[in-house]
């Protein structure tokens, strides 16, 4: 069993799924939460996860946490390994992260998931906050929500 394999199979066995990759070595799970993740391989030995944000071109409202998001994202401050992205085609904010599965830079993949989802829904939140009562976009006051569990079906 490859390393992506035996990720999966762990994955699944804790969101109580089979989960299985596409022909094209992708995989889309939607969460209890409502939020969709996204995976794609990368050989037998990585994984890259994905999640929108927020769509794209934003308000001028949203327009202001860029820099908290940039601050946010130095020397992965509050982010851990995950980026901020834009996917110029789909027109939308993105957070991803590349989850290697073997050697010396391998992770906890489960672990690794549920940080990456908890700050994806932190950002989530702080995005698509009305107007009227917007979140705190204050990057030092507001820590990734880790009770969790994020991984559920």
């Amino acid at each position: 069993m490859t390393p992506v394999e035996s990720a999966l199979v762990n994955l699944g066995d804790t969101l109580g799924l089979t989960l299985k990759l596409s022909m094209q070595g992708t995989l889309q799970i939607i969460l209890a939460s409502g939020m969709v993740l996204d995976m794609e391989t990368e050989g037998e030995a990585s994984i890259h996860a994905y999640t929108v944000l927020a769509p794209f071109p934003v308000d001028s409202r949203l327009a202001s946490f860029f820099p908290a998001m940039l601050e946010a994202q130095l020397f992965g401050r509050e982010t851990g390994d995950a980026r901020f992205g834009l996917d110029a085609d789909r027109r939308q904010l993105i957070l991803h992260q590349r989850f290697p599965l073997r050697g010396a830079e391998a992770v906890d993949f489960s672990a690794g998931l549920e940080r990456f989802l908890s700050i994806a829904s932190l950002w989530t939140a702080r995005l698509t906050a009305p107007p009227e009562n917007p979140a705190d976009t204050s990057v030092a006051q507001n820590e990734p929500n880790n009770s969790g569990p994020w991984l559920r079906a």
